[in-house]
């Protein structure tokens, strides 16, 4: 499902809840690994979000998120830029695809989103092997369920 959120002419009240979070290491990549519950006005949406930071220019930079949501998955290459809907007839489930993209694709993606001179200097076989890692962290760190916590204040923005 496609979402939009907030033009000039209708602004969007977006709670966002944190739940399970880790990091994991492979090579001069940082995945970040964190389950969030997303409520844009009536639209829920949840499930994980894996960001990948790494070197540019000297400095750690986020480089692109996959966002694994249950109705919504999508990602964004580089992190800043719009989102990118998965479509999952196409692609399956959108944690899933992220996996396959870090274990077979990550040089591509990240040349794509602007990051050439880093994407050179992956080692493929050390993210083939390793990727078992960032989805064993994914599970160890998912809740028990995506209710809405008790007692938990959301992060609250108007868009």
């Amino acid at each position: 499902m496609e979402m939009e959120i907030g033009t000039q002419n209708t602004p969007r009240t977006v709670k966002l809840y944190k739940l399970g979070r880790a990091e994991v290491a492979i090579g001069a990549l940082k995945f970040q690994i964190l389950h969030r519950i997303v409520i844009v006005d009536d639209y829920e949406d949840h499930g994980a979000s894996i960001d990948v930071y790494g070197p540019v220019d000297g400095q750690e930079t986020e480089l692109i998120k996959f966002d694994c949501f249950e109705k919504g998955p999508h990602y964004h290459a580089p992190a800043s830029a719009a989102p990118t809907e998965l479509d999952t007839r196409e692609f399956g489930d959108g944690l899933d695809w992220a996996l396959g993209v870090i274990r077979d694709g990550l040089p591509e993606l990240l040349s794509a989103a602007g990051y050439n001179e880093l994407s050179g200097t992956l080692d493929r076989a050390l993210l083939a092997a390793r990727w078992t890692d960032v989805r064993d962290a994914v599970r160890a760190t998912a809740p028990a369920s995506y209710d809405v916590p008790a007692g938990v204040s959301p992060i609250i923005a108007r868009v």
